[in-house]
């Protein structure tokens, strides 16, 4: 996931949803801790849609389970498959 990021970021543009409602996509989600060169820690979120190949990353206020379950209800519509890896 994180080349995937780095790889494409650059390219990414804002999109609404990652996936339409009951498009039987299925996406992958991950958090990510990122580390600026000052030391500065960021955690994120990053989709990306397996059939379109669209990304989305999410900056985290933190990376609790609440939050994770937030932004996937905002950002994945009902009806498409979320594969994850489960770890807290």
């Amino acid at each position: 996931m994180r080349y995937i990021l780095a790889h494409y970021l650059k390219d990414a543009y804002i999109i609404e949803n990652i996936a339409e409602r009951d498009t039987d996509s299925s996406i992958s989600v991950d958090k990510s801790l990122f580390i600026h060169e000052n030391g500065v820690q960021v955690w994120g979120c990053g989709m990306i849609n397996n059939s379109t190949r669209t990304i989305r990353l999410e900056l985290l206020e933190n990376r609790s389970q609440n939050t994770m379950k937030k932004i996937i209800k905002k950002l994945i519509p009902k009806g498409n498959k979320i594969i994850t890896d489960n770890a807290n």
